[in-house]
């Protein structure tokens, strides 16, 4: 019997800090398989993970709602004690919400679990009004070796920004291509992901270049090598992980203007609203400023490592609480 277990059916960093922070044996259940393929392999792949494991406490990342729902209706027959759910945005808000039935089911979800850690207030006030038991955890700051932050520019060269994106609705993309076109000699922008042959077709300015789909180790290279890195979405309440990843590496950041993303990284970033003027206004303040938005983000990297502590505690409160009741 393992005591603790966490399953996600993604491979992301969040899981794998969180899970090393909380101590428990991460699984992460992945498959390139299309969906009518992947879900029954998924499925099959968890059942033989909890028979085997038989863990006291099972962490699942939500979304998926189908991994979600299969630990509930499983959990009295593997005698799970504690079923802890932790809630990414696209898991409280199913497609952006616009669909109600999903979001009946995210709120029974809610219901069905012993705690669900999401990263921000906002997030809490929602899961408890619809009957569930959060808990703020935002993401730890990835350990990537670094100890010491320094800038990186090279002078009279253009400044090399990494935009870390999905290519999803919820990020806006064209913005920064077009942003980007008043810019060149300035800043070259790298963006990550897999894109659409629809992008690739376009007439692209110059300093944009598509990197493609990265592995772990040549994506982290990249955000090495940046100057400072771009994080953006349209998502209110969001902390992109992207974010978290670029203070470990202490590189400074562009991020939307957001009030999460303001007060969790209040320093080391200039904040633009999601349009090409304001986005290309704060790459410029960042080129100006780069050394200054460098020494911040060293700071705001001591003060969210000092200050995580205090998270992980609540939790493991509330887990004994849990335990107790």
């Amino acid at each position: 019997m393992t005591e603790r277990v966490w399953i996600t059916w993604e491979v992301q960093q969040r899981n794998r800090t969180m899970s090393q922070k909380v101590g428990a044996r991460l699984f992460e259940v992945t498959s390139a398989r299309g969906r009518l393929l992947r879900y029954p392999y998924q499925v099959w792949c968890t059942l033989q993970i909890l028979r085997r494991e038989r863990p006291a406490v099972l962490f699942v990342q939500h979304p998926s709602i189908v991994l979600s729902m299969l630990a509930i209706s499983t959990r009295r027959y593997f005698r799970i004690s504690r079923l802890i759910m932790d809630a990414h945005n696209a898991g409280i808000y199913p497609l952006e919400g616009r669909i109600e039935p999903l979001n009946s089911l995210a709120r029974l979800i809610f219901r069905r679990t012993d705690i669900t850690i999401v990263t921000n207030a906002v997030l809490a006030g929602y899961v408890t009004d619809n009957g569930g038991n959060p808990v703020i955890v935002p993401d730890p700051l990835p350990d990537f070796g670094v100890e010491k932050c320094a800038v990186s520019a090279v002078p009279n060269s253009p400044l090399k920004a990494v935009f870390i994106c999905t290519w999803g609705a919820d990020e806006p993309w064209e913005e920064v291509i077009e942003a980007a076109t008043g810019l060149e000699g300035l800043v070259n922008i790298y963006i990550t992901g897999k894109y659409i042959a629809a992008v690739a077709n376009r007439n692209l300015p110059k300093n944009i270049i598509l990197t493609g789909f990265l592995h772990d180790e040549a994506y982290i290279d990249l955000l090495r090598s940046a100057d400072f890195i771009i994080v953006l979405t349209k998502r209110e309440n969001c902390l992109n992980c992207g974010a978290y990843e670029a203070v470990s590496l202490c590189k400074p950041l562009v991020l939307s203007d957001t009030s999460a993303l303001r007060g969790y990284f209040s320093a080391g970033a200039v904040h633009a609203e999601n349009n090409a003027r304001s986005i290309a206004a704060a790459l410029g303040q960042m080129a100006d400023s780069l050394n200054e938005y460098s020494a911040q983000v060293a700071q705001l990297r001591q003060h969210l490592e000092e200050d995580w502590g205090r998270y992980l505690l609540a939790l493991e409160r509330k887990i004994r609480l849990e335990e107790g009741a």
